[in-house]
């Protein structure tokens, strides 16, 4: 027989219970986006069939939301968010939160905010989401960023990454030529390494 804790058994069975129904049951229309999702989604060249596989994606994730947390219909909480990362999810997590926090979601994010503040991201692939968190709550791309020493203590989780790219184990954050740095100046050091 089972031998666990039967509030185990009950939440397994639960959750089981609700993927089976979610097999069965028709999914949901993507709601309509905002103009300005519909303009980043144009940019990107995306169809309504791409909206519609997304949809489907952040309604998968929502099933990852806590009991406890309450959402609207077309809201996620943020932490499901981490399950699109399937590969050293422990790493990316923190860089992640951070994304979502500058585009304004701590605990819940709407359908518009999950597919503009993603595809935005992947958009400007070329700033990394580590980057844009020194950015929080700035209007301009050229704000005057964090010290070294404040980017040594955010990076410091990171020294000993077994990911070759999020490793900051080799950088001197101190040694930097520059004690404040503009958003386009970390870039530009970033890329560097």
């Amino acid at each position: 027989g089972y031998s666990g804790s039967p509030m185990v058994a009950i939440s397994n069975f639960s959750a089981a219970a609700l993927r089976c129904l979610g097999f069965c049951l028709p999914r949901t229309v993507a709601p309509e986006p905002s103009p300005a999702v519909w303009e980043l989604l144009a940019s990107l060249k995306m169809t309504p069939r791409h909206v519609s596989q997304l949809y489907r994606t952040f309604q998968d994730l929502r099933e990852h939301d806590p009991v406890t947390l309450v959402t609207a219909t077309h809201e996620c909480g943020t932490r499901s968010i981490a399950k699109l990362v399937r590969v050293q999810r422990i790493w990316v997590t923190k860089i992640l939160a951070n994304l979502l926090e500058l585009g304004g979601f701590t605990d819940v994010i709407s359908w518009d905010g999950f597919l503009y503040v993603l595809l935005r991201f992947f958009q400007i692939g070329a700033v990394p989401g580590d980057v844009l968190y020194h950015c929080k709550g700035r209007e301009e791309l050229d704000c005057p960023l964090q010290t070294t020493s404040q980017l040594a203590e955010f990076y410091e989780d990171y020294e000993d990454c077994p990911m070759k790219a999020f490793n900051t184990g080799h950088i001197e954050f101190a040694s930097l030529p520059m004690a404040r740095y503009r958003l386009v100046d970390f870039i530009a050091v970033v890329h560097s390494y």
